[in-house]
């Protein structure tokens, strides 16, 4: 009688890890349907110190103070940069579907029948 009640319980408790949430990217900002990550904001960070000739090594000392100085003079344009972009793709008219290609009605009108 105790194994039925504690089979229950037991299953449940062995589920309970598989039931908890992952990261796997933070989402910074949404604009109109349009995300930017973590990981973008990473890319374009080393990108701009590249830029500048900024050397980048985190693994040496990832708690290096001119780094994190540096990081913080461009992260805010870097952010405003990206929600601009993301604005400015919405507003920017799309290029038109290629429609399918059709003959005049006169063409069509003179085409030999197939049933002659």
């Amino acid at each position: 009688m105790k194994f039925r009640t504690l089979l229950p319980i037991a299953l449940l408790l062995l589920a309970v890890p598989a039931l908890r949430g992952e990261i796997l990217e933070q989402i910074l900002v949404k604009v109109n349907g349009d995300i930017f990550t973590k990981s973008d904001l990473e890319q374009r960070q080393i990108a701009a110190l590249r830029q500048k000739g900024q050397a980048i090594d985190l693994k040496s000392d990832p708690n290096n103070a001119q780094l994190r100085k540096a990081l913080d003079e461009i992260t805010p344009q870097i952010m405003v940069d990206a929600i601009d972009e993301m604005v400015i793709s919405r507003l920017l008219p799309r290029p038109p579907k290629e429609l399918p290609v059709s003959r005049p009605p006169s063409a069509r009108k003179n085409r030999p029948s197939a049933s002659r």
